[in-house]
C-alpha cells in the first residue's frame, strides 16, 4: 500500500470485507468480487490508498491488479475468475 502525501492517518493492514472463500466452476467469474477495507490507526476508512491484488497460485486472474480505495476505504480488483487446471 502507498500512503498519499500529507495523510494524517497511516493505513493499517487491509481487511477482507467480502468475496473470500467462494467456489465456482472453472472458467467462470466469482459471483461476489473480493473487496478489502483499508482503515487507519483511528479505525476510519481511508480514501485514495493504492492497493495491489495478486493471484499467487494457478492460472486465475483478476480484472484490475492495482486500484485505489474509495471514499470509505474500500477497494476491489473487480471480477475474479478461476481457470481450468
Amino acid at each position: 500500500m502507498a500512503i498519499p502525501p500529507g495523510r494524517p492517518d497511516a493505513p493499517t493492514a487491509p481487511t477482507i470485507r467480502s468475496g473470500d472463500g467462494q467456489r465456482t466452476a472453472a472458467g467462470t467469474a466469482a459471483a461476489d468480487p473480493v473487496q478489502v477495507r483499508v482503515s487507519g490507526v483511528t479505525g476510519a476508512g481511508l480514501e485514495g490508498v493504492t492497493v495491489s491484488f495478486q493471484v499467487t497460485a494457478g492460472g486465475d486472474s483478476v480484472e484490475s491488479a492495482t486500484t485505489t480505495t474509495d471514499g470509505i476505504g474500500l477497494a476491489s480488483p473487480g471480477a475474479y475468475s478461476w481457470e481450468a487446471l
